[in-house]
């Protein structure tokens, strides 16, 4: 079972609940959370997350009524019958909310994105939806999730021209009129996480001989100062080292 993260920096409520359906019907989700990185230079003027979550909520509960209603100054009008199985998702997904209870507005500052994203990456069972994230925003999350190897970066993209009304709703959405992208799906991505393991395998392969040798090397000369077989050990510490360095370089240069 996985926690969806919806990283946010928009008040409207359709991009979020669109991922949200199709995590419940697709990625076993099971728990949401809507995450508001706080900058510094917004000052006031940034929504709140425990704003959008309401927002989610109302237009949740409405479409589980089989009415359209993404506001609070919005008059909730019919859209079909509510005994319709079209409407279904929209429960599943308000019943994952109400499980989710009141943890699921989060308040991050920029300065600490790095340690608690880094914390809900490490998790393993989370999904970051980052359909409405800003690009400087977006930028920190997928390079900090790159770093880790994780892959579970999602945004909910659609191919028809934005209505802003409940045609834009999951459930007025065929198959192919959107994806749920994989942000680290694509060639280029998968050819830099390529670079950066082999990178990490032989920059730590190479450490661990340099370590062993340099430990190896003092041991002899703790032990016998005068043995021949140091200054083998020693030269051989300071050739692992130079071939560290080297390999960084040409890995770097690739």
């Amino acid at each position: 079972m996985y926690t969806l993260y919806a990283f946010a920096t928009s008040d409207r409520p359709e991009p979020y609940v669109n991922a949200l359906c199709y995590c419940v019907l697709h990625k076993r989700v099971k728990s949401y959370k809507v995450v508001v990185v706080r900058e510094p230079e917004a000052g006031t003027n940034q929504i709140r997350p425990a704003t959008i979550y309401a927002n989610i909520v109302r237009l949740l509960t409405a479409l589980s009524r089989a009415t359209y209603s993404p506001n609070e100054n919005f008059q909730p009008r019919p859209i079909g019958k509510p005994s319709d199985s079209a409407f279904d998702v929209y429960r599943a997904a308000l019943d994952v909310l109400n499980s989710s209870g009141n943890s699921g507005p989060l308040e991050i500052p920029k300065t600490d994105l790095d340690q608690r994203l880094t914390s809900i990456i490490k998790d393993r069972h989370s999904i970051l939806d980052v359909t409405a994230l800003k690009n400087n925003l977006l930028i920190d999350v997928v390079a900090n999730s790159l770093s880790f190897h994780f892959s579970e970066l999602y945004t909910f993209d659609s191919f028809r021209k934005l209505s802003f009304d409940e045609k834009d709703l999951y459930h007025n959405l065929r198959d192919r009129d959107f994806t749920f992208r994989n942000l680290t799906d694509g060639s280029t991505v998968k050819a830099s996480l390529t670079r950066i393991k082999r990178w990490s395998a032989g920059s730590r392969f190479l450490v661990v001989v340099t370590l062993f040798l340099l430990v190896v090397g003092l041991a002899i000369s703790t032990l016998t100062p005068d043995s021949r077989y140091y200054a083998g050990f020693t030269l051989a510490s300071i050739i692992a080292s130079i071939g560290s360095f080297l390999f960084l370089f040409w890995e770097n240069g690739r």
